[in-house]
């Protein structure tokens, strides 16, 4: 059963999409082969001008397209599509990722009263390149497919459910954040609902990650922005630094050096199969961290 063969709709999946034409298909055909024993649908939020919206239109009329004006950042479009959410609960996925048909059943069956939000692990979809292994250690290495469920304080917002009254009463995902705005929505969510996260690693989305180097540099940069951002927003560790631009000025070179580190040792012991078959992805994890730092610096000091 799918939300096409009910009216009832339990479940919105609502998808941020912004030059998505090369994943989009492939992002919606999984979500049109979902078995479920509920109803659900599927929202897309597009901001871009390229054949996304075609594609949408053309190969899956049943699903929900608001085409927006403007380039937008993924928190207020996951905020504009939760806004028209019809379900009782909100899915998030992003639009160059996978899922399997028993996703959304997985997903709701695991939420419960006793946590603010569930989720699930990610692994990478386009495993052919050293460019997009890196990518997915530095930005994923603590969700790797492996483990026991376990409450936690993060979350992926492309493998996320929740339920709409909860979403809404926290306030929807920043407005402002070129990254990492469900880190800090996340630190929102729990600080007002008093409650834990919940993973299961075994719920898994094939999330396909950048094959350019140029593309990887700048997506570095601007996860170390929104690092900046949350430090300044929230009371996480490390944050009191911030202030201490002169102290963390002496910092900044070595700040890095922790989260490779993490990052290297949580890839060896986990999987270790990328450093074997590509020994040169530590290369590219070593400047994508110098490319972090840039970001990090320049939203440190922009004012």
């Amino acid at each position: 059963m799918n939300s096409y063969e009910t009216k009832d709709v339990l479940v919105s999946v609502v998808i941020p999409s912004y030059k998505s034409e090369d994943t989009i298909d492939k992002t919606l055909a999984s979500l049109m082969a979902q078995k479920t024993t509920f109803g659900y649908e599927v929202i897309v939020v597009n901001s871009s001008e390229d054949s996304t919206a075609t594609i949408v239109r053309e190969q899956f009329p049943s699903v929900t397209l608001i085409q927006l004006k403007v380039p937008t950042l993924a928190g207020p479009a996951r905020n504009i599509g939760a806004g028209n959410a019809a379900g009782r609960y909100v899915a998030f996925l992003d639009s160059d990722c996978i899922v399997a048909s028993d996703w959304l059943e997985r997903l709701l069956a695991i939420h419960s009263d006793d946590y603010c939000a569930v989720g699930g692990s990610v692994s990478n979809a386009n495993p052919e390149g050293a460019v997009s292994w890196a990518g997915y250690m530095l930005e994923f290495c603590e969700f790797f497919a492996h483990g026991k469920p376990t409450v936690t304080n993060h979350v992926p917002s492309g493998n996320y459910l929740i339920e709409k009254r909860v979403f809404e009463e926290a306030g929807g995902f920043p407005e402002d954040f070129p990254a990492q705005d469900d880190r800090y929505f996340n630190w929102i969510l729990m600080q007002r609902t008093g409650k834990p996260l919940f993973i299961d690693p075994t719920i898994t989305v094939d999330h396909y990650h950048r094959y350019s180097f140029s593309d990887f540099k700048r997506h570095q940069i601007k996860i170390g922005r929104g690092g900046v951002q949350i430090l300044r927003s929230t009371d996480m560790r490390w944050s009191g630094l911030v202030a201490k631009r002169a102290l963390l000025t002496l910092l900044l070179p070595i700040a890095p050096i922790p989260k490779l580190l993490r990052v290297i040792f949580r890839t060896i012991r986990w999987k270790p199969s990328i450093v074997l078959r590509h020994p040169h992805v530590l290369v590219i994890v070593g400047l994508g961290m110098i490319y972090w730092t840039i970001g990090f610096a320049q939203e440190l000091y922009q004012d």
